[in-house]
């Protein structure tokens, strides 16, 4: 069983390193609108403020996805970022367990996202969960990064990374997302280079005065998209 786990990771990531070098099966984005076109908005002290969290699609899911696994680090590590309340919800139809922002840092968390049925949206981006944020303290002005990683308990010790499962039943793949996709340290005994490590997209709470990550997802915008996940 142990050398059929090996054999299917490396086919995995074997397809992954001889796809595309960015995105070769999809990114998930952090967008301050429906139309997921501004990655950074201001949270001021007030009324909280929405984040749309969409699956991008691309390569191996461009057809569509049936699950997501993934977190979201606040910050630039995981320690704890104070001030800040984020409120999840999720697509009703999904089974879903955990959360991607919550409990906060530095606790461990992630999220697993499964639909009954291939989940294709506009045939771009796919709607994975809203995000409310709440500035709880109004001295709380500077610039947060929130950035998609894997999940803190990946469901398979091979993908150390975020995750989105094809719409190829009953098998449903597992594919790594993200432009910095490389082989790494497996975490369980004896440790070998045999997992696959990532991260996703990113957002700014609060950008730095001249910060600028505005972008457009459309089918005609791709490049602008990847021009994004390259810079950060």
């Amino acid at each position: 069983m142990k050398m059929a786990k090996v054999l299917t990771a490396g086919l995995a990531l074997t397809a992954l390193l001889t796809g595309s070098s960015w995105a070769a099966n999809g990114n998930i984005g952090l967008f301050f609108d429906q139309n997921a076109a501004l990655c950074q908005g201001a949270v001021p002290c007030g009324p909280p403020v929405r984040v749309w969290v969409y699956g991008l699609l691309q390569g191996a899911t461009q057809n569509g996805i049936t699950g997501a696994e993934y977190k979201v680090q606040v910050g630039n590590d995981n320690n704890p970022d104070p001030g800040f309340l984020f409120n999840e919800t999720f697509d009703p139809s999904a089974t879903v367990i955990g959360g991607a922002f919550n409990p906060p840092d530095n606790a461990t968390r992630g999220v697993n996202i499964a639909w009954p049925a291939c989940q294709v949206g506009d045939g771009t981006k796919v709607l994975i969960e809203t995000v409310d944020i709440l500035n709880l303290d109004c001295s709380n002005t500077g610039e947060v990064r929130l950035t998609v990683v894997k999940h803190d308990f990946p469901s398979n010790q091979f993908f150390q990374c975020p995750v989105f499962t094809m719409c190829d039943a009953p098998v449903y793949t597992k594919v790594c997302l993200g432009s910095n996709i490389t082989t790494c340290r497996n975490p369980e005994p004896p440790f070998p280079n045999n997992a696959t490590c990532s991260s996703s997209g990113t957002a700014f709470v609060n950008p730095a005065p001249g910060h600028n990550c505005t972008v457009a997802v459309t089918n005609q915008a791709w490049s602008t998209v990847k021009g994004l996940y390259r810079s950060n």
